[in-house]
C-alpha cells in the first residue's frame, strides 16, 4: 500500500499539469492580493490594478513555470516576447470580460477576477505547453 501512494506522489509531483496547476495557483494569489492592495489600498482604479497586478504575475509565473513546470534552464527572450504578446491578448480580453462583469453586470471586482481567471485558465495552458515550452 505504501508502494502504490509512493508511485502515485512521485507521478503527480513530476506531471506536468499538477506542477502548472500549482505554479498557475501561486502567481494567481499574488495577482490577486496586488489586485486587492492596489484598488483599495492606493486607490487605484480596479481595470488599471488588474492590469499592473496582471504584469507582476506573469513574471512570477514566468520564473517558475520556465525552472519548475517545464524544466527549462535558460530564459530565452523568443519566449518571453511570445508570452507578453499572448498575454497582452489574455489582458485586454480579460480586461474587458472584468468591466462587463463588474460595471455592467454590477458583480464585486474581485468576484469578476475569478470568473474572468477561470475561463481563461485551460486556454493558457494549452498555449504555455504548445506554444511557449514546446
Amino acid at each position: 500500500m505504501i508502494n502504490i501512494i509512493k508511485y502515485y506522489t512521485i507521478k503527480l509531483y513530476h506531471s506536468k499539469v499538477i506542477r502548472y496547476l500549482f505554479t498557475g495557483g501561486v502567481s494567481y494569489l499574488i495577482e490577486l492580493v496586488l489586485l486587492v492592495l492596489f484598488t483599495q489600498g492606493l486607490h487605484i482604479w480596479y481595470l488599471y490594478s488588474n492590469i499592473i497586478s496582471s504584469v507582476i504575475s506573469l513574471f512570477v509565473a514566468y520564473v517558475i513555470n520556465n525552472y519548475w513546470t517545464f524544466q527549462s534552464k535558460k530564459i530565452r527572450m523568443k519566449k518571453i516576447v511570445l508570452l507578453l504578446v499572448i498575454h497582452i491578448c489574455n489582458m485586454a480580453i480579460g480586461s474587458a470580460l472584468l468591466y462587463m462583469f463588474t460595471t455592467l453586470l454590477g458583480i464585486f471586482y474581485v468576484l469578476s477576477k475569478i470568473l474572468t481567471t477561470c475561463m481563461s485558465c485551460v486556454w493558457n495552458y494549452f498555449i504555455s505547453k504548445h506554444i511557449i515550452y514546446k
